[in-house]
């Protein structure tokens, strides 16, 4: 899986969570789930060793995952995202070889907590 030490998995229990939530096209009255927005952490990938991490969560599903390597070289991951019941669903050549990686979340102020199924933990700091 090359989810990184520290991207291994994401969750969040918002008051969104108790019903199946899709992140499509928002309708205008609607506001946003919690998790859209720009994430940051910092951690050790397999492959680039120790790298930040922006993930971008869209209102509209689309996620892009960016790492930004020693030096300022940046490598990213297109893909999409979606909240079932409790569970943050993210799909995409990043999340190889399953193409999918299923956390818990919950925001503490402004943290996003994601918690994988093995009770790892990680945060993620919103991007100013």
């Amino acid at each position: 899986m090359r989810w990184l030490a520290l991207l291994f998995c994401c969750a969040a229990c918002g008051s969104e969570a108790n019903a199946p939530v899709a992140a499509s096209v928002q309708d205008p009255g609607e506001s946003a789930p919690a998790v859209v927005g720009v994430w940051i952490t910092r951690g050790v990938d397999e492959t680039f060793g120790e790298v930040e991490v922006e993930m971008a969560l869209a209102a509209d599903g689309s996620l892009n995952m960016t790492l930004v390597l020693d030096g300022g070289a940046r490598r990213s991951f297109p893909g999409t995202w979606v909240l079932e019941a409790d569970e943050l669903v993210l799909r995409g050549a990043y999340f190889a070889p399953a193409g999918e990686s299923r956390v818990r979340w919950k925001m503490e102020e402004a943290v996003l907590v994601l918690e994988d199924a093995d009770g790892r933990v990680q945060e993620w700091r919103r991007s100013t």
